[in-house]
């Protein structure tokens, strides 16, 4: 048997191509709303995939439509898979994110919210390369899979939110379920790592007590999709306590990294949101300004 039967080269091979992506690596896309979260991540950087998981009812939709949102403002070709919510419910979450007010909370909007406060972003809009799904049931994986990949190689998509995994998930029995779960990660991750872009996959936690997420094996599911992931993201209500002291208001939002493959020193460091005139506002952490932090050297 020769060496060109084996998966493997030296080192010495490696080198040069390794040396060329140290001094230029693949960019990030940054959130221009949310300095400090893209500083501690490194951006939403290409080839990678993202599990995010939140409690039900703790404004995860509206979280994804701000980060949609942001990326209709600095231009980033993006593909949005809402299928829990459906495409017109997301839309208007991204038109209430741009345009500061609500417009679909169940009353109805006036002339002038479309016209003076929505009015200025609907060219952005139109010209922008978003794509919302119109699927309102379940999606194979791999249809879902061919679709992102169509919109990257022809739309050049950066950044691709699928909400959320349940629905990507074959019918099974209770006992395939989670073998069901592992299936769909490793499928998507491995989309992932083929396809330029980032791709942000929600996720549903078991049940907890006080309905907090704490660690990433809160997660539902098996340890597998953590462990395949590259970046594992945390958000949060504020706990009672936090609430009662006043230290922090029930409209504020906890994110927190349990992994992150290529900042790993910043797992565990919370990021603080309040939900103000519909947009999620970092709220300054004294956390994350310690002695020699990164925050230190790269935001002042």
């Amino acid at each position: 048997m020769s060496a060109v039967n084996f998966n493997a080269r030296n080192s010495g091979e490696i080198l040069s191509e390794a040396c060329a992506l140290a001094l230029n690596p693949p960019q990030g896309v940054k959130m221009q709303w949310w300095p400090n979260l893209s500083v501690l991540l490194g951006g939403l950087r290409p080839n990678e995939l993202t599990i995010l998981c939140a409690p039900t009812g703790s404004g995860k939709t509206e979280l994804l439509a701000n980060i949609a949102a942001q990326n209709i403002l600095a231009g980033i070709p993006t593909f949005c898979a809402p299928v829990e919510t459906g495409d017109l419910d997301f839309q208007n979450r991204i038109s209430g994110c741009l345009a500061q007010t609500s417009f679909n909370s169940g009353d109805p909007v006036t002339p002038d919210d479309i016209e003076k406060k929505l009015g200025p972003y609907i060219p952005r809009i139109q010209e922008s390369t978003t794509i919302i799904s119109t699927h309102r049931n379940r999606v194979k994986v791999q249809d879902m899979i061919d679709e992102l990949e169509w919109f990257q190689q022809s739309e050049g998509i950066q950044v691709a939110i699928l909400d959320n995994l349940n629905f990507f998930l074959e019918p099974t029995t209770a006992a395939n379920s989670l073998i069901e779960m592992d299936r769909a990660v490793h499928d998507f991750v491995i989309m992932s790592q083929r396809l330029p872009m980032h791709t942000i996959l929600v996720m549903h936690p078991r049940k907890t007590d006080g309905g907090r997420i704490e660690s990433e094996f809160d997660i539902k599911g098996s340890s597998t999709a953590v462990q395949e992931a590259d970046n594992v993201l945390l958000f949060n209500r504020p706990c009672k306590e936090m609430v009662e002291s006043g230290e922090r208001s029930w409209y504020h939002r906890e994110l927190v990294f349990k992994k992150i493959r290529k900042r790993g020193w910043n797992i565990n460091k919370p990021t603080w949101m309040q939900f103000v005139n519909n947009r999620y506002q970092e709220v300054q952490s004294e956390a994350l300004r310690g002695p020699g932090n990164i925050l230190n050297r790269t935001l002042r």
